[in-house]
């Protein structure tokens, strides 16, 4: 008896630990925010959940394998709908994905800022687009819109900027409840600074934080990480880029600062629930 109490014991503590590995499978909850920084490379795509929308801010580069591996983690989520994809701004490791995913998903709407390149992936992405007659919005600072208990805040850049692709990069502040996410693109730490003299600390705080640039030593200032003051920051970066980044002088900000720091290159695609007051860390490896 002992013996069949013990096999139970250890077929319930199986079954237990397989859940709580699924549980980023899972359906979202009411009252419950699901993120998930993907693992896509040295690329970009984080994906937004709630019980009312599926938000996908960017879509990683146009590596064949990533961008099918991808496809392959929606699908696993059981999407078939993406409500509003957000293209941070048109450099290939952003948006490089996005021509796939409108051939494979159904896409409610996109927006972007306004501007254009000669990459290719920025073309490909305009044929996706025009041949699946998605609905295309310019997106710029000041607009703001709630999916239900979400509610997404473009804090940057100004229509009529003039700067860098990379410092006219989407600044988005997610808010759902007490739970908050800073989405900046690749802003360097120039932009950074302007963003803390118009909005200050209460205007950027954020419990997870996007480093910017994959982790870049030119952004994520000092100033600015005091300003958003995140329990989590999130590096998307490929092991061993030949950019080297994150650098150890950009790691040791965070680490200065209490700050727990997740990378997709080595914890591979790191995933959060938020019940609207905390943060769970539900896995990464």
């Amino acid at each position: 008896m002992r013996a069949f109490g013990l096999v139970l014991l250890t077929a319930l503590l199986l079954v237990s630990l397989c859940a709580c590995g699924d549980a980023q499978y899972s359906a979202v909850a009411p009252g419950e925010i699901r993120i998930h920084f993907i693992d896509v490379g040295q690329a970009d795509s984080t994906l937004i959940r709630t019980s009312d929308a599926v938000i996908l801010v960017d879509s990683g580069g146009t590596d064949p394998v990533r961008a099918e591996a991808l496809m392959r983690y929606l699908r696993r989520l059981r999407i078939d709908t993406v409500d509003c994809l957000i293209l941070t701004h048109p450099h290939t490791d952003h948006i490089g994905g996005a021509a796939l995913l409108l051939q494979n998903f159904t896409v409610r709407e996109c927006r972007m800022i306004g501007a254009v390149t000669e990459e290719a992936a920025f073309g490909e992405l305009l044929s996706a687009l025009s041949a699946e007659g998605c609905l295309v919005r310019e997106a710029y600072c000041g607009q703001t819109e709630s999916f239900g208990e979400l509610t997404l805040s473009v804090l940057s850049p100004d229509a009529m900027s003039t700067e860098s692709l990379n410092d006219k990069s989407l600044v988005l502040r997610v808010s759902f409840h007490e739970n908050t996410l800073l989405l900046p693109g690749d802003i360097s730490a120039t932009k950074e600074e302007e963003l803390l003299e118009i909005y200050g600390a209460e205007g950027l705080q954020a419990g997870i934080l996007k480093a910017a640039h994959h982790g870049s030593h030119l952004s994520s200032g000092e100033a600015f990480l005091d300003a958003v003051s995140p329990q989590y920051t999130v590096l998307s970066c490929a092991e061993g880029n030949e950019y080297g980044y994150p650098t150890s002088e950009l790691l040791e900000r965070f680490w200065q600062r209490g700050i727990r720091v997740l990378r997709t290159d080595l914890d591979g695609t790191v995933v959060f629930s938020g019940d609207g007051e905390g943060y769970q860390l539900l896995t990464h490896n």
